[in-house]
């Protein structure tokens, strides 16, 4: 979401050094912690921990919601897409909270309908109990393909983690993977536990299609559609 359907918001290099920090004195990982992805190192966090990680979270999130502007292109896109009976579901790391944020610039805007289903970090399985893995784990697209009747191999994911978005697609098996680089840059999204990867990780890095903006991404789909 951020950074894709909304202009990039969120301060990684922030979160990060502020998540490090609590887990370099938290007494469940004992100075151990290797600096991974931060939400994945949130679940290893002592109680006391998560509560700071969680106002850290929130604290970045609130200021992110405050200034969110949507990305060029965004409601022409998802006009498009609608008018051509295609659905069209949001799957983020971010929370419910900002999701609705976001549905709100986009009607208030455009008068666009919301995203469905609309998968954030808080969204639970079919259980009901249990949480979503976050990407770049596949089980957000099977969730969507779940609830479409469908399979991830007639859906195209775009993302511009090529890290988060580009290896859930493909651990999912998805028919194509768009990897949006704002004109032509790859920015800071880096959750963190990015570092050194394996020659099959790099594979799963690998998109279909670079765009630089999200017009470039309709002019494309209106060609192959």
């Amino acid at each position: 979401m951020d950074g894709t359907l909304i202009k990039p918001c969120i301060d990684f290099a922030d979160m990060r050094k502020r998540i490090y920090d609590i887990a370099d004195t938290d007494p469940f990982l004992s100075g151990n912690s290797d600096r991974g992805d931060v939400l994945e190192l949130y679940a290893l966090l002592s109680p006391a921990g998560q509560i700071r990680a969680t106002e850290v979270f929130s604290d970045i999130e609130q200021k992110a919601n405050d200034e969110m502007t949507l990305m060029d292109g965004a409601s022409e896109l998802c006009n498009y897409l609608d008018s051509r009976g295609i659905k069209r579901a949001v799957l983020t790391r971010n929370v419910d909270k900002s999701i609705g944020v976001m549905h709100n610039l986009l009607w208030k805007e455009a008068s666009v309908p919301e995203f469905t289903p609309a998968v954030s970090r808080d969204t639970k399985g079919k259980d009901g109990i249990t949480t979503l893995a976050s990407k770049p784990s596949p089980d957000g697209i099977r969730h969507i393909c779940d609830s479409w009747n469908c399979t991830p191999q007639t859906v195209i994911m775009v993302g511009d983690s090529s890290a988060d978005d580009m290896v859930a697609a493909s651990r999912a098996n998805c028919a194509a993977k768009v990897l949006l680089q704002m004109n032509g840059m790859e920015l800071d999204n880096n959750s963190g536990g990015k570092g050194p990867v394996t020659d099959e990780e790099m594979v799963e890095r690998q998109p279909s299609l670079v765009v630089s903006s999200l017009g470039q991404l309709l002019e494309e789909l209106k060609i192959e559609l």
